[in-house]
């Protein structure tokens, strides 16, 4: 489910290779899921100069997969890149497989398929144990693998191209036992067709998208029994990367569109009948080159795509979007350096109703492919940030921010965010709580001396303080409750929640402080 760029960026025009052999891997071992409740900015592996990732799949918090490729210099042979997130770092799974991995996809812990291109098609497999690569048609003519998706541990889907005469498009199916090909419709079976991405609901219901030679894309159905071409819907010059299945009636595909010079996000949906442009943000503007990479489901109210957008020659800003089920919105993303400003983000895959992890390589424009995978959303660290920022920081990542106040701060902090719990680096759900312990700011006093009683309080209390002691005073000139004087004084600074004490006029009765009683003639 990603873009073509991938492949050709490490090693244009390189010729088949020769496969070195099986692929080890670690036991299935993962910890708890509970566990597996904090990202601590852990990265991938990076074990060669020339290191990029295009897959992710994730069975679980504790249990993540991501592949790609390595290669020590741009004239170097690729090798198999396998990396595994257990809870808390990423582990290097040693490989022999001289091959480019463009996509992987997991049906349990248990059963992961993993796709690319080596001396042709490129399929390797993982049953808890290890890696080992797997039979598969055109597995010697230099044909391309890009795309797989594992419903069932006898119905997988594996989408890419044949290298003869051009090329054209391939689709592979595994029935438990051997990965075939399925035949695909004429417009699409033809000289330079690529399948881009493939999805499946169920043994009757799958979506794929082909690349056409005129540049643009067109949707492919899988009904049980064959294969159906159809144009794709909206813009011109739509173009699309990725597709997800839910159901008969619900599926989605993101890609771009070119809007005057620039490229903007697209995105469709499928409503069992048509499909329709559904609007999109476009977080770099639309001034900017926008675009969707990959798309991914775990329901019809939780939808992730990811992307970047282009705002120079040498920065590339990595954004993601969820859809709630009523609209797509855009989420920060957790990465920093290279990660969010010179990224490729080229897989999505969902953890759990509201939780998604995102791979791909940084250095886009300029230190070289580096492979990065992150958690979203994640709870961003905003101690010692105002108030107002921290909220925003927190909106921003997809969560949402609840401030308490506390006093007894130094008067550097004040109005500052001094503790926050879930801490830095939890993961959430969309829209969970983070509070946020702020020390109350600095606030002006207001001067309520000569004012009525009523009002001094209304003051008070609107100014974020409250009213402390009132005492009264024998007063034969002013109204009964009119303030004689206040403690703080007016225009004092003091913290937000602090107290104003009062000292209110009487026309008649005993003083309060220790003086004799005293009685207004009038």
């Amino acid at each position: 489910m990603r873009l073509f760029l991938r492949t050709p960026l490490l090693v244009a025009g390189l010729a088949p290779l020769a496969l070195a052999g099986a692929v080890a891997g670690p036991a299935a071992g993962a910890s708890a899921d509970t566990a597996c409740t904090a990202w601590n900015g852990a990265q991938p592996v990076n074990p060669e100069p020339i290191t990029q990732l295009d897959g992710v799949a994730v069975v679980s918090s504790c249990d993540v997969w991501a592949v790609g490729s390595s290669l020590p210099t741009s004239s170097s042979p690729p090798q198999a890149l396998f990396e595994h997130w257990t809870g808390s770092s990423w582990t290097r799974v040693n490989s022999t497989v001289f091959a480019f991995l463009n996509d992987v996809s997991a049906a349990s812990a248990s059963d992961i398929w993993a796709v690319g291109s080596g001396p042709g098609t490129m399929i390797v497999h993982y049953d808890g144990t290890g890696w080992t690569q797997t039979p598969s048609p055109h597995s010697d003519d230099g044909s391309l693998l890009f795309t797989v998706d594992a419903r069932t541990a006898n119905d997988a889907w594996a989408g890419g191209f044949i290298n003869e005469a051009g090329g054209q498009g391939l689709m592979l199916h595994w029935d438990g036992t051997n990965w075939t090909t399925s035949d695909l419709p004429p417009t699409v079976d033809i000289g330079g067709t690529k399948i881009f991405s493939v999805s499946a609901d169920s043994a009757t219901d799958a979506w794929a998208l082909a690349q056409l030679t005129t540049g643009n894309s067109a949707f492919v159905h899988w009904d049980g029994s064959q294969w159906t071409a159809s144009t794709v819907t909206g813009p011109h010059s739509a173009y699309l990367n990725s597709v997800t299945a839910l159901s008969p009636t619900n599926a989605w595909a993101v890609g771009r569109f070119t809007s005057g010079l620039e490229k903007q996000t697209l995105i469709e949906h499928w409503d069992g009948t048509s499909w329709n442009v559904v609007p999109s943000p476009n977080p770099g503007g639309t001034g900017q080159d926008n675009e969707l990479m990959d798309v991914t489901a775990t329901s019809a109210s939780d939808i992730w795509a990811t992307g970047s957008y282009i705002t120079s020659s040498t920065t590339a800003t990595a954004f993601a979007l969820h859809w709630d089920g009523t609209a797509w919105t855009t989420v920060t993303l957790p990465g920093s350096g290279i990660q969010s400003t010179d990224a490729n983000h080229e897989s999505i895959s969902a953890t759990a109703a509201g939780q998604a992890w995102v791979a791909g390589w940084g250095g886009l424009h300029g230190s070289g492919p580096t492979p990065f995978a992150m958690p979203v959303p994640v709870v961003p660290d905003v101690t010692g940030q105002q108030a107002g920022a921290a909220s925003s920081t927190v909106t921003a990542a997809g969560l949402t921010g609840t401030q308490i106040q506390t006093t007894g701060c130094p008067p550097s902090a004040f109005g500052e965010v001094v503790n926050q719990n879930p801490f830095p680096g939890h993961l959430l759900t969309l829209g969970q709580a983070v509070t946020l312990t702020v020390c109350a700011a600095l606030v002006t006093v207001p001067d309520v001396t000569g004012d009525d009683d009523a009002s001094a309080r209304n003051a008070i209390t609107s100014a974020g303080l409250r009213v402390g002691t009132v005492t009264l005073t024998p007063d034969c000139t002013n109204p009964r409750g009119t303030v004689l004087s206040q403690s703080p004084d007016g225009g004092t600074k003091v913290q937000s929640g602090s107290s104003v004490s009062l000292n209110e006029a009487t026309r008649s009765g005993r003083a309060t402080h220790q003086i004799a009683p005293r009685f207004c003639t009038q």
